[in-house]
C-alpha cells in the first residue's frame, strides 16, 4: 500500500504541499489512537523534508520515531526556547536561520554559505554572532547536537 501511495503522490506536481504520515494498524479505540498519534508524527517528519509531496511510514522512520516524540514535549520546548532565546526575535532571525543551515550541514560553514547563497565571510561572522549571543562553542559535538535538537523542536510543525 505505501508503494502505491508513494507513487501517486510522486505524479503530483512537486510544488504541492501536500504530505503525508502512516502508522501501524492496531486494534480498538485505544490502538486507533496509537495509529493516529504514530501517523501525525510521521506526516511532521514527511514535512520537514524539502521534497514534495512527501509521505513516510511510522515503520520506516527509524530514530525519526524517537525524535519525533521528543520533539513535541513540553519539557524539549522549554529547553529550546529558552537556549535560543538569545536568538530570538525578528532582529536576529537570520542568525538563527544560519545556526539551523551550519547544524543541519554538519558543522561546515562552507556548506552553510553555499545553502544560503552567501558569502563564506558573512556565514563566519554570523557564527561569531551567534557564539557571542549563546555563549556556547560550536566546535563542541555535544553544544551542536543540543543545539541542533532546539533547533528542530521550534521548527517542527
Amino acid at each position: 500500500m505505501l508503494r502505491r501511495v508513494r507513487r501517486a503522490l510522486a505524479e503530483l506536481p512537486t510544488g504541492w504541499r501536500l504530505v503525508a504520515g502512516i502508522g501501524r494498524p492496531r486494534q480498538g479505540p485505544g490502538g486507533l489512537a496509537d495509529t493516529l498519534t504514530e501517523a501525525r508524527n510521521a506526516a511532521r517528519l514527511a514535512a520537514a523534508r524539502d521534497v514534495r509531496p512527501s509521505v513516510e511510514h511510522t515503520d520506516e522512520l527509524g530514530v525519526g520515531r524517537l525524535l519525533a516524540a521528543w520533539q513535541q514535549s513540553d519539557i524539549t520546548r522549554a529547553f529550546a526556547e529558552t537556549a535560543l532565546a538569545p536568538l530570538g526575535g525578528p532582529e536576529h532571525a537570520h542568525l538563527l536561520t544560519t545556526l539551523r543551515v551550519f547544524l543541519e550541514h554538519g558543522g561546515s560553514a562552507a556548506a552553510t554559505a553555499r545553502a544560503l547563497g552567501l558569502h563564506r565571510n558573512t556565514v563566519a561572522a554570523r557564527l561569531r554572532q551567534v557564539r557571542e549571543r549563546l555563549g556556547v562553542p560550536l566546535d563542541d559535538p555535544s553544544n551542536r547536537l543540543a543545539l541542533q535538537m532546539a533547533c528542530r523542536a521550534l521548527t517542527s510543525p
